[in-house]
């Protein structure tokens, strides 16, 4: 049987919205320029993920245990909506205040929102795309989300390239930036709300059962080829210490960042196959608090080099 009748609609509407999840996040990391210009000398790609991280991980906590008070949808729509409210108050605050140690304690908080948000939205959506009878939209989702930073980067170029390389022009590209960015997260709580329920293919899907096998592999091989990535530590290590060329440093980072998505979405499948409705949302919720506490820890130790 041949997929239904907008799969392919269905297919970049969960794309859309595995970007928008993470594009907040990339959003905030990628205006380094612009910080710098705010707060010089501050560390801010540090401070950034010192307030998103945990609280994101916070988030996840809170939801393990009490999640199923809330349905999916007031999840991501909730989630995407705070979203959007802070893009638009961090151009905002830019613009009608004078950067200080106030401002930015406000914009950590701001970024600590943020990740409260993804918290809520990330393992709602995973939990939702895992109970079709097909991975596709789980695909989607991974395939979006591991696109958000390319694509926020190439935004950041745009609206930079588009304006002067003055103090007034940087500003001005900043706050063009996070103003796409909302339309981004925006444009998400619509497609999740409004469009999708209107898809013959997601109907199709949430009226047939779920079927036994949804990835097309073994666990334990995924388990073991999470196992074996730890040994990037050493080569990098080893990198390092033997000043290798830039094509080997390259070609361990590509394959780091392949290896990466490759079991985050083989993962991001597994974890709720064969589970319904509220088991697999928690399913989902589980995996995203495993991977944000995996990226917690990986920012904690990289903050060694200054002991």
């Amino acid at each position: 049987m041949g997929a239904p009748s907008g799969s392919r609609v269905a297919f970049l509407a969960y794309f859309h919205l595995g970007c928008a999840t993470l594009f907040p996040w990339s959003a905030l990391i990628t205006a380094a320029d612009f910080w710098e210009s705010q707060f010089p000398g501050k560390h801010m790609d540090r401070l950034l993920t010192v307030a998103y991280l945990p609280a994101n991980l916070a988030a996840l906590a809170v939801l393990l245990r009490h999640g199923s008070r809330l349905t999916p949808r007031m999840r991501v729509v909730g989630g995407f909506t705070g979203y959007t409210a802070i893009m638009l108050a961090v151009p905002l605050q830019a613009k009608l205040l004078t950067p200080s140690t106030p401002v930015l304690v406000c914009l950590l908080a701001l970024v600590a929102c943020a990740g409260v948000c993804d918290g809520a939205v990330q393992g709602a959506l995973y939990g939702e795309a895992a109970g079709y009878p097909t991975t596709l939209f789980t695909r989607a989702l991974t395939s979006g989300s591991s696109m958000a930073g390319v694509v926020v980067a190439f935004l950041r170029l745009a609206t930079k390239a588009t304006l002067p390389e003055t103090p007034a022009g940087l500003a001005a590209s900043a706050s063009l930036y996070f103003l796409l960015a909302a339309a981004v997260t925006g444009g998400a709580s619509a497609v999740y709300g409004w469009v999708l329920p209107r898809l013959a293919a997601v109907r199709h899907y949430r009226t047939i059962a779920l079927e036994a096998a949804l990835l097309g592999g073994s666990r334990t091989a995924l388990l073991w080829v999470a196992i074996a990535r730890a040994g990037f530590v050493p080569a990098f290590r080893l990198a390092a210490e033997r000043q290798v060329g830039p094509p080997i440093v390259g070609g361990l980072t590509a394959a780091l960042g392949a290896t990466n998505g490759w079991v985050t979405a083989c993962a991001m499948m597994a974890a709720p196959n064969g589970l319904h409705g509220a088991a697999a949302s928690l399913a989902g919720t589980i995996s995203v608090f495993s991977i944000v506490l995996g990226l917690c820890c990986g920012a904690l130790l990289s903050f060694a080099w200054l002991l």
